[in-house]
């Protein structure tokens, strides 16, 4: 009689079972389809593949794996597609830190007082589900002593509360650090600052990182 292999799930014959050979080595392979590593020379060929299976009654889950030439082996995740994790040479080639600099083409720019202005942003693509350290950093002078917030957003979520950051006329460093939970893919943020009065900010020293912490 016919049982259950426990790791995969997979059906085990027994000599005992219906002599339909065919039969039994066609469900075998099918069982299989989903643990193996395929190779596809493009994307498109792999899309498509995948969509013949899905059509076949069986479903996208978190797990599957290919391997693309030119690109190296992938695996595919609900939440970001799929994300390559090797190119052959690097193992497990997955981002886990991201650093965006402010840049813009003078070493500093001023903007106006009274409402949240948008500084500097970056967005983490493909970043995996899970605990993060988010820290914003910002160069940052005013032409008169003036009070000022700094707001920062991830994902569109306020995750600072528009901490008060006071400036002057000499340049000063507002840093803001926290962490953040992510469902998974691209992870935008943004830093804002609003002051009271006319206000600078340079380009030195003024950034955005971002850690992944780890599964949450």
């Amino acid at each position: 009689m016919a049982t259950t292999e426990p790791l995969t799930g997979n059906t085990v014959y027994q000599q005992t079972d219906a002599p339909l050979g065919g039969q039994q080595a066609g469900t075998v392979v099918t069982q299989m389809a989903s643990l193996v590593v395929p190779r596809y020379a493009t994307a498109a060929a792999r899309d498509t593949a995948f969509e013949d299976w899905v059509v076949a009654g069986n479903s996208m889950r978190d797990g599957l794996q290919c391997w693309l030439t030119g690109t190296g082996r992938q695996e595919y995740t609900t939440s970001g597609g799929w994300v390559t994790v090797s190119d052959g040479k690097t193992p497990q080639r997955l981002t886990r830190a991201w650093k965006f600099l402010r840049s813009s083409g003078n070493n500093s720019d001023q903007f106006s007082p009274g409402s949240f202005v948008s500084l500097i942003a970056g967005t983490a693509a493909a970043a995996p589900a899970g605990a993060y350290l988010i820290t914003a950093t910002l160069s940052l002078s005013a032409t008169a002593s003036a009070s000022g917030n700094l707001r920062v957003t991830a994902a569109g979520t306020n995750i600072s509360a528009d901490i008060k950051e006071d400036l002057t006329t000499s340049s000063r460093i507002a840093q803001f650090s926290t962490t953040y939970t992510h469902g998974g893919g691209d992870l935008l943020v943004t830093v804002f600052f609003q002051a009271s009065q006319t206000a600078t900010i340079s380009n030195a020293g003024s950034q955005i990182n971002v850690a992944y912490l780890g599964p949450q």
